[in-house]
């Protein structure tokens, strides 16, 4: 009671080396703006204030109903990424490290300063090829899709899924209550 913490900003042109943004992404809740570094690691921010409006017919946006549907929003556990890291650690179960940061309106956001500055997000990894110096992805040097996965196995027999790896990540899922991944937040090593 009575501390407050501040909650640090980003500056996109010096975070992480620097970070360009090149992609909106998103789901029906969660607005995303993806990044990348001069070295073509990915990063993405994921809207903490999160809206069920793309979800609803058009009559109803704008309307009491909306409120009503965004005022529940919080049932969604906008912080409960940050504390999936050291669970999964424990797990033995590859991870993002999120961090939350305020991004305020900047000439690095470019055109995207409008739909995304001034506003608290999860800045998180994203990980993909080759991303060895981060113990959280098992110092990974292939880290692949979901798509391109199912691309390897069909056209060679000898690839194959870790498939009690695959069996832990889904407990996990499960013990945390995340039911809705899809394959795009799925990552392979």
């Amino acid at each position: 009671p009575g501390v407050r913490r501040k909650t640090a900003s980003v500056v996109l042109d010096t975070a992480f080396g620097g970070l360009k943004p090149y992609a909106i992404g998103g789901g029906v809740q969660t607005k995303t703006l993806r990044l990348q570094t001069a070295t073509k690691k990915e990063y993405a921010l994921r809207s903490i204030d999160k809206s069920f409006g793309r979800a609803l017919p058009d009559i109803y946006k704008g309307t009491f109903v909306e409120n009503l549907l965004n005022d529940q929003v919080s049932i969604g556990h906008p912080y409960a990424s940050i504390t999936i890291p050291g669970m999964a650690e424990a797990a033995g179960i590859y991870h993002a490290k999120p961090i939350i940061r305020y991004v305020p309106k900047q000439p690095a956001l470019d055109t995207f300063n409008a739909a995304f500055g001034d506003q608290l997000y999860i800045l998180e990894q994203r990980p993909d090829e080759n991303w060895e110096e981060a113990t959280n992805f098992g110092s990974t040097k292939n880290i692949i899709g979901t798509e391109k996965l199912f691309e390897k196995l069909l056209e060679d027999n000898s690839n194959l899924a870790d498939q009690h790896m695959f069996v832990r990540a889904r407990l996990f899922d499960m013990f945390i209550g995340h039911w809705g991944r899809h394959e795009d937040q799925w990552r392979w090593a």
